[in-house]
């Protein structure tokens, strides 16, 4: 890798500038964007799946944001992406897409989280991203959690310390750098911080018996980042953790230890935008212990970060012991994962694809109850699901889809949109409608979520007709259907999804 310039070579502009990821609004390098990181030396970038069309188009992006902010800062970026697999994922749909961690923990083999991990890494690799932003280490305890959910690799600790282990091991294996995250724990909350404030009313004490072990477990295995989350815990300050100095340095820093890089969780959620702002979160954030915050989108907000940061250095407020020890660790990390793209081939890609297909197939196929049944659909099949929606900020907006219709145009029958809160007329009309039918099979959203989903679903199988349910998010609302109910659960809502709910029926 090319020398890097060095920290006593660095003006305040360019530490600062180490200190903020943000992205670019398409797939291509644009005016306000290039002179963005020329004028406040922006080290970091993060891509969404409305930067990603495809190999090609990636790769290019990546190689031209790094000869960007390497020319004008003398340092290499971190190029970032959210890509835990299932729902939530950035790559285009011509690259491989493994299964959500949930997913694949729920074939309980070690070696196919590790073999997850290093393929995705790998091929992030390839196109020159270089931080993916997993694996996701909060223990799924609280079962209305709107927003981990099947990011999770499970519902007890000591599930997701063993296959958190492995997850960690197959992206160091793949040279790409990985954060555990959402310190201190996210899993048990019922509030999305994307659109509001989330409080949780744990103590240390609490947290320390089982939100924390995964992360001490990611310390051992020596994590290169920790991400914090926004959730605020009533037996700390009351604070986001993001903003908190009592969970980033009492918590974190001193009780655990933990010496690697703290990056936050995007400034530009309303659970920081409503009621702090974007930069006063991010001037708060650093003074905390942060050492990069994340401002996604909006590139006037990290101007205005940037001189909120400028001005408190300047006037003593932020001490600049702060900012160097917060430089020294980007990098460290950059010295060691901020190289050019790795190698990646045809080949590469083509068995990338094949675990990925592979993983989904035997997620679907080991999880389908009763084992080794298909459905009779008989002469009228009534279809029936959600449209794919956006549930939380985390995942990206997605052409429309629905199961419902894509069933009915395969194999004849009705198609009917299922709310996610059917009203009393809705189910009334719903289950006069499905009882005209020779068989039902219905598509949930999180229908234990949506109590009111799960109510109807309920009541469909009353009905006494072959009936087949298909789980497109958390599976947990199988588990509240009849027996005789044909149950699949599939964990996202895609179109893989959906072709692998058509070998479960039987025209």
């Amino acid at each position: 890798m090319e020398a890097m310039k060095s920290l006593a070579d660095m003006t305040l502009t360019e530490k600062l500038g180490q200190m903020i990821v943000t992205g670019l609004p398409g797939p291509e390098l644009d005016e306000e964007f290039v002179r963005l990181v020329r004028e406040e030396k922006i080290g970091n970038v993060i891509l969404f799946q409305y930067n990603q069309r495809d190999r090609a188009q990636l790769s290019k992006l990546c190689a031209d944001l790094r000869q960007l902010i390497l020319e004008e800062t003398g340092i290499p970026p971190l190029i970032s992406s959210d890509e835990e697999g299932g729902i939530v994922s950035r790559l285009p749909e011509s690259m491989a897409k493994m299964p959500s961690a949930m997913a694949v923990a729920s074939l309980g083999d070690p070696q196919a989280v590790y073999d997850a991990a290093l393929w995705t890494g790998r091929q992030l690799r390839g196109v020159g991203i270089n931080f993916v932003l997993a694996p996701v280490l909060d223990v799924n305890n609280n079962l209305d959690n709107p927003v981990i959910g099947v990011r999770s690799l499970g519902r007890d600790a000591d599930t997701v310390c063993a296959l958190g282990r492995e997850a960690l091991r197959g992206y160091r294996d793949a040279g790409v750098m990985s954060v555990g995250k959402h310190f201190p724990g996210h899993g048990d909350t019922a509030t999305d911080p994307h659109l509001d404030f989330a409080l949780v009313t744990k103590g240390r004490e609490e947290l320390r018996s089982l939100e924390l072990l995964p992360f001490r477990m990611a310390m051992e295995e020596d994590v290169p980042a920790i991400m914090v989350a926004h959730v605020a815990f009533s037996g700390e300050d009351g604070l986001p953790s993001t903003l908190s100095p009592q969970v980033i340095t009492g918590l974190l820093r001193e009780e655990l230890g933990y010496r690697g890089l703290v990056v936050s969780d995007c400034m530009e959620m309303d659970a920081i935008r409503a009621h702090f702002g974007v930069a006063q979160g991010a001037l708060r954030s650093v003074k905390a212990g942060m050492d990069q915050v994340g401002i996604s989108r909006s590139l006037h907000e990290v101007r205005a970060a940037l001189k909120l940061l400028r001005e408190a250095v300047e006037d003593g407020s932020l001490p600049m012991e702060r900012i160097n020890g917060a430089v020294e660790r980007i990098l460290a990390c950059k010295a060691r994962y901020a190289g050019p793209a790795g190698p990646w081939s045809d080949g590469d890609q083509a068995r990338c694809a094949a675990l990925a297909d592979g993983l989904f197939t035997r997620v679907v196929e080991q999880g389908v109850q009763p084992q080794g049944v298909t459905l009779k659909l008989g002469p009228r099949p009534q279809f029936l699901s959600p449209i794919r929606q956006q549930l939380s900020l985390v995942t990206e907006k997605e052409r429309r889809l629905s199961l419902a219709e894509e069933l009915a145009a395969r194999f004849g029958g009705e198609a009917r949109e299922l709310p996610l809160r059917p009203d009393e007329a809705q189910r009334k009309e719903l289950l006069r409608w499905a009882s005209e039918g020779t068989s039902i099979v219905a598509g949930s959203l999180n229908a234990t979520i949506y109590r009111e989903q799960l109510e109807l679903l309920q009541a469909l199988a009353e009905l006494g007709l072959p009936m087949a349910c298909a789980a497109l998010r958390n599976p947990f609302e199988l588990d509240r259907l009849p027996k005789t109910v044909l149950r699949i659960p599939l964990y996202e809502y895609s179109n893989r999804a959906v072709r692998k709910v058509e070998h479960f029926l039987n025209p």
